[in-house]
């Protein structure tokens, strides 16, 4: 399904992905950026002071996983699911066991551009594109 290869070929060659690749390599952190994963596991929320949405998502065509963690107070709960193809927009900050990503939405003191966290449709509603689209 030629719309099917053009999603995983978009996955792996995504700009944010790369960074974020070289970011963990070379151990840097604190920086706004967005990536492109698969969830592969929805953890239970972090209820310990703010509430945080917490999950896990791989990058495509690597053994780097990241944790993402999304304030229920600035941001809506997602609705997620292993397996969900999701873009993740906010701060990388490196950790040994591959990062994570939070700010999610609005950044409250303004050192980033609003972060955002939305599952990509039109992977899942819209496998072959129509003539329409």
């Amino acid at each position: 399904m030629p719309y099917q290869h053009f999603a995983s070929f978009r996955l792996t060659t995504y700009e944010g992905n790369k960074i974020v690749r070289k970011a963990f390599l070379k151990k840097q952190t604190d920086f706004h950026t967005s990536v492109i994963g698969k969830i592969i596991e929805v953890l239970p929320d972090d209820q310990l002071g703010i509430p945080h949405q917490r999950f896990i998502i791989q990058l495509p065509e690597s053994d780097q996983s990241i944790l993402v963690v999304h304030n229920l107070e600035y941001g809506s709960r997602l609705h997620l699911g292993a397996g969900d193809v999701i873009k993740v927009t906010g701060e990388y900050v490196w950790n040994q066991h591959g990062g994570l990503i939070h700010l999610t939405h609005h950044d409250p003191n303004h050192r980033f551009e609003p972060g955002k966290a939305a599952i990509i449709e039109e992977i899942h509603s819209h496998p072959i594109p129509t003539l329409n689209s």
